[in-house]
């Protein structure tokens, strides 16, 4: 049951990504376009992968896209290169560009979070690292957004009017603000979790037996 709520939830949320209020919004203000980021990438995919379907995805994928390196690198690389300001700008501009980012931001985000809840691919302790590092590229992104003395996206800062009168240098530290908080809320609940088996008296008595058997 837990897992067609999942997936029910995951498709929800690329709905919502897409729909009225935030689509239009997204060509107003950057931050519901970052909203929007947020939901393809650490929203839609973890939950999606919770609900069974990394099974038939990575039976359906070359084994190297699954590797955990791999799967980081293209889902963080993605991440960065289209917030670098020609790329972003140029996805406002043509359609087709913007329909092929949010494309590689769900499918490398489905691949990043299929390595999250695939039990046989990282240890608990790689697991938490491999979840933090993730987390951090993004906090990465919003303090350059949030401490940028200028607007960075031309496409916003040259916008007449912002819904609710916000200047283009506030509509970039709220994105920043949303990457850093709802953006980081998946990789917080899951290293929470992760930690918490890790630790647990059951998980520290059996690697206690283990290395006093060995």
């Amino acid at each position: 049951m837990w897992r067609r709520i999942a997936l029910a939830l995951g498709l929800v949320s690329i709905l919502a990504a897409f729909s009225p209020p935030l689509a239009p919004l997204a060509h107003k203000l950057f931050a519901a376009h970052m909203a929007q980021h947020v939901l393809l990438l650490a929203v839609a995919p973890p939950l999606i992968m919770l609900s069974g379907a990394r099974t038939r995805l990575w039976q359906s994928l070359p084994r190297a896209l699954s590797h955990p390196l791999c799967a980081w690198t293209l889902f963080n690389v993605t991440m960065v290169v289209w917030h670098v300001p020609a790329l972003y700008d140029l996805t406002l501009r043509n359609s087709a560009v913007h329909v092929l980012e949010h494309c590689l931001f769900f499918g490398t985000g489905l691949l990043y979070w299929g390595v999250v809840f695939d039990p046989l691919r990282l240890t608990a302790w790689w697991r938490i690292s491999y979840l933090t590092t993730g987390m951090l590229v993004g906090w990465l992104i919003a303090l350059v957004l949030a401490f940028a003395t200028s607007p960075l996206y031309s496409a916003y800062a040259a916008l007449a009017h912002r819904p609710g009168g916000l200047s283009a240098l506030a509509d970039q530290q709220i994105a920043a603000g949303v990457m850093w908080v709802p953006g980081s809320l998946a990789y917080t609940v899951a290293i929470i979790v992760f930690a918490y088996r890790w630790l647990e008296p059951e998980s520290s008595a059996r690697r206690l037996g283990l290395a006093g058997g060995s």
